[in-house]
């Protein structure tokens, strides 16, 4: 007697390829296009209740939870053909899910039919499509005898509540290299009464990494971290171990209590591993948008956000030092201290990536998105519909700012919002020392962050609403900025240069080659006759959104006072 049982949570497998059901004896196609066509059938309640019967494990479930069909009577006899018993799911929504075909070849099920409660799944990688799932709510499990593509007995339908959606999970980051550490997380937290996930990364090369977290008992949410290992065992016994396959992969998983019908699914993510090639250039230039060159307007991939220019200081720098393959610019707009191991564009791997041991010179400017400077800016403005002058005089505010500088300094703990996510801040000391354990050769310069706004009481009109008395049009007829708040910012800028250059101090004292270089803006801010700083830049919009150039820098900026500040400190080495 030959016995087949394929169980299968719905049209796709979990890796995306199509699932072939692969029998003998008549044409199974046959089968399936009867048996769509019963699908719709629902015998009156009385009829059912002297039908044939089945059993299920469980009456509800969430999408990925084991549940066991065991038969209560038989197909009917049959010696000659084989005979099997078809099961499917039709959700709430009228959606029908084959979920198992097994053998019944001369009546009986040959064993307990087990199935997972299909869910929403991959289809495939690139592009990354997904199959939905069955719909929250109450549907039936069905079942069919048939041979020869005739059904030879239809049982009573089952209740079955599918409990919720599919669970998604989050990757961050989601392109590395082999060797990197990825963090796989929750987005939807786990039910009540789950008390672990496992889940693996995996592809069709046969690159598969395993990973088991616990679940938080109050929130039920968890986070596991993942290693991309560099190579895996050979594909017979005592081979050698090849390399990592690289490529796309998909990242899944399922929280549960330890049985099968406890289990919830995660639906994938998709992850890339990538040959990260060391950098041939000896100057590496990292960190924030005051290194990337935001504010330049002149970008060498306008659709990166991270805004990299060459117009920026690196170019400046490698042009006047004469050094090959310059610059290696990795700096990121909007990166804060975090993410100079961890990248803030999804695409592109960790800016430590990019450093190795032929490193020979490394620039660096970061700590200013940590301290809150878009925050500052967006508070002292005054505009329509906001009130900013006395910024400055805003006690609570001035506590925020004062606690980020202390965790810039390693002093105490913090965390800076980017995107309504909380990411720690991380000291600049501990930057810096990651930098020379990578790079141990390199030469390192940190940069500071100018005073934004003119000295002078020149450059502001009297305005006697203004606190100070006068005042900035920082985007006439828009917006302003007083001097006094003007005077407030410009003293930030002065209080974490004062971070920055005692962190490097540290550093240096420990015999480290390392330099702190403080850009002279000196006539030359927002509101001086001849800036070399960008004020409020809008958007054509209506009503207008600020631009990310707005109070960053220009080229002149870049190429005068910045490479001036990081040439002197090179040559001083």
């Amino acid at each position: 007697m030959c016995v087949l049982s394929r169980s299968f949570r719905s049209s796709t497998n979990e890796k995306g390829s199509s699932v072939r059901l692969l029998t003998r004896g008549r044409a199974l196609w046959v089968t399936l296009v009867l048996l769509a066509g019963l699908v719709g059938i629902v015998p009156a309640a009385s009829a059912e209740d002297e039908m044939p019967q089945f059993e299920l494990s469980a009456t509800s479930a969430w999408p990925g939870a084991g549940v066991t069909i065991n038969q209560v009577d038989p197909c009917p006899v049959h010696n000659r053909d084989e005979q099997f018993v078809y099961l499917s799911f039709v959700d709430s929504a009228g959606r029908v899910f084959y979920i198992a075909i097994h053998s019944a070849y001369s009546g009986p099920w040959g064993g307990p039919v087990r199935f997972n409660v299909p869910g929403r799944s991959m289809n495939s990688l690139d592009p990354v499509t997904y199959s939905p799932g069955p719909a929250p709510g109450v549907g039936t499990v069905r079942a069919y005898c048939a041979r020869s593509g005739q059904v030879t007995q239809e049982y009573a339908s089952q209740a079955f509540t599918v409990e919720g959606e599919t669970l998604s999970l989050q990757l961050a980051p989601k392109v590395v290299g082999l060797g990197d550490t990825i963090e796989v997380s929750s987005v939807d937290p786990c039910p009540p009464g789950r008390n672990f996930v496992t889940g693996a990364i995996s592809n069709s090369a046969g690159g598969q990494v395993g990973f088991i977290a616990p679940v938080d008992s109050v929130t039920g949410h968890w986070v596991a971290e993942v290693v991309i290992p560099r190579s895996m065992p050979g594909p017979m016994p005592g081979d050698p171990g090849v390399e990592f396959p690289l490529g796309r992969y998909q990242a899944f998983g399922s929280c549960s209590a330890g049985t099968p019908e406890s289990g919830v699914r995660y639906v994938g993510e998709r992850l890339e591993v990538k040959r990260v090639v060391t950098a041939q250039s000896p100057y590496v230039a990292l960190g924030d948008s005051y290194s990337s060159g935001e504010g330049t307007f002149d970008y060498i991939n306008p659709s990166d956000s991270c805004h990299r220019s060459s117009r920026s200081y690196p170019y400046a720098l490698a042009q006047e030092f004469e050094l090959p393959g310059s610059p290696n610019l990795v700096a990121c707009s909007g990166a804060v201290t975090d993410d100079i191991g961890n990248p803030n564009d999804p695409n592109t791997v960790g800016q430590f990536r990019q450093l190795s041991l032929d490193t020979q010179l490394v620039t660096i400017t970061i700590g200013g998105n940590d301290a809150y400077f878009a925050k500052v800016m967006d508070r002292c403005v005054q505009r329509p519909g906001h009130d900013g002058y006395g910024c400055s005089q805003d006690a609570s505010f001035r506590s925020v700012v004062e606690g980020q500088l202390s965790a810039l300094a390693g002093v105490t703990a913090g965390t800076v919002d980017v995107g309504g996510i909380r990411r720690p801040v991380q000291a600049l000391d501990d930057i810096y020392r990651e930098i020379f354990d990578r790079s141990p050769e390199a030469k390192v310069v940190v940069g500071g962050y100018p005073r934004l706004f003119a000295n002078s009481q020149a450059g502001y009109a009297e305005d006697e609403d203004a606190p100070g008395g006068r005042t900035c049009a920082v985007a006439a007829p828009l917006a302003y900025v007083s001097y006094s708040d003007a005077m407030w910012i410009n003293e930030q800028a002065d209080k974490l240069n004062e971070v920055i250059g005692d962190q490097v101090d540290v550093l240096k004292a420990e015999g480290k080659e390392i330099a702190f270089a403080l850009p002279n803006f000196q006539g030359h801010g927002v509101c001086d006759v001849l800036p070399w700083i960008n004020p409020l830049e809008l958007d054509g919009n209506f009503p207008p959104n600020p631009l990310p150039e707005s109070f960053h820098p220009d080229a002149s900026g870049h190429e005068i006072a910045y490479k001036q500040a990081f040439e002197n400190a090179i040559v001083d080495f």
